[in-house]
């Protein structure tokens, strides 16, 4: 008897034992055991070392297309400073061809050249830009015409001036040698034809004396604080006060300034055309534009619509056939703008 009872305890224990190793195989996959079966419902994490192996894809850049010089680039040392389309034909004479030309500097010097990269006069004749007689010798006393040959002496009058403001009175005056007289005098004489004109204010003091009823009253001019711009009839034309204002002869517009930034205004009325937005401004000729933005310079429309790259070095206004000298990392040359897109 007390031997079936011993068997019957072993088989019990026995049991128990198998019960407590089959329920370790079902442990929750967090109980941290390795090798462990995953449940019916779980998903086998991607491999990370499988996903590093795996190469990511590099986008391809489009290559950058180098702009391509017309003419240039010009040899080191040569520097382009303006193109004459800036300036207003001179007084004296019709300068032909002026649009395609511009003034360089060489060894300190300045001399023409010709957007085909003819140098039309060498940089040893020292020239500059006279509003009366157009392009002439250090001395003037060579004009040049646009084939760089001589065609006169310089040696003029008063070529132009300031008009002043008196805001007292709220009106205009132009300079007659030490003398200020009204402005309608010197319009109705001198045959003024620009119908908006930035002047300086004057306030009473020493100095210059004002033609006042066949009497001489002192004026002084005042701190430059700005310009504003009149009408033909000594009218303001809006009550800006522009930091500076710039006229320039074949445009119909004038570049303005105002805190620090360069805009556009109607020629005829005043209006603002492009505010200013602008490090710098070249004129309008034929409906393009060369300014500086905070990337470089390039060319708008008349809208303010970029029609190149904006990140020339430095630019030039181009001529009616749309070509100008820019400059590069290459230096200076020729583009023609209708090839070159932003």
């Amino acid at each position: 008897m007390r031997g079936n009872q011993m068997k019957r305890l072993t088989v019990s224990l026995v049991c128990g034992l198998l019960a407590i190793c089959t329920g370790c195989t079902n442990l929750p996959s967090s109980s941290g055991y390795e090798g462990e079966g995953m449940q019916p419902e779980q998903t086998a994490p991607a491999s990370s070392q499988q996903e590093s192996s795996t190469p990511t894809p590099t986008p391809t850049e489009e290559p950058v297309k180098a702009i391509e010089f017309k003419v240039g680039p010009l040899e080191e040392g040569m520097e382009i400073v303006t193109s004459l389309a800036d300036y207003a034909a001179p007084y004296n004479r019709a300068l032909e061809q002026q649009e395609e030309l511009a003034l360089y500097q060489q060894d300190g010097k300045m001399g023409v050249i010709r957007l085909d990269g003819t140098i039309v006069v060498p940089a040893e004749e020292n020239v500059h830009w006279c509003e009366v007689c157009g392009i002439v010798n250090e001395d003037e006393s060579k004009i040049f015409d646009h084939t760089g040959s001589v065609v006169g002496i310089g040696g003029h009058g008063i070529g132009g001036g300031n008009l002043f403001y008196e805001p007292k009175e709220g009106k205009l005056y132009t300079t007659d040698y030490e003398y200020l007289i009204p402005y309608q005098t010197a319009q109705g004489e001198r045959g003024q034809l620009i119908t908006a004109v930035p002047v300086r204010a004057i306030t009473e003091g020493e100095g210059y004396y004002q033609n006042n009823g066949g009497t001489y009253t002192p004026v002084q001019l005042g701190d430059i604080q700005g310009y504003y711009l009149f009408h033909l009839d000594g009218t303001k034309a809006g009550d800006t006060l522009w930091q500076d204002i710039r006229y320039h002869g074949q445009s119909d517009m004038y570049t303005i300034q105002l805190e620090g930034k360069w805009g556009y205004c109607s020629h005829e009325t005043g209006e603002v055309l492009l505010a200013p937005a602008y490090e710098e401004v070249l004129p309008f000729w034929n409906g393009r534009a060369a300014v500086k933005t905070s990337t470089g310079w390039g060319y708008i429309d008349l809208t303010g619509k970029e029609q190149t790259p904006m990140d020339f070095l430095q630019a030039t206004t181009a001529d009616s056939s749309r070509r100008a000298w820019v400059k590069t990392e290459q230096g200076w040359g020729v583009i023609d703008l209708q090839e070159v897109q932003p």
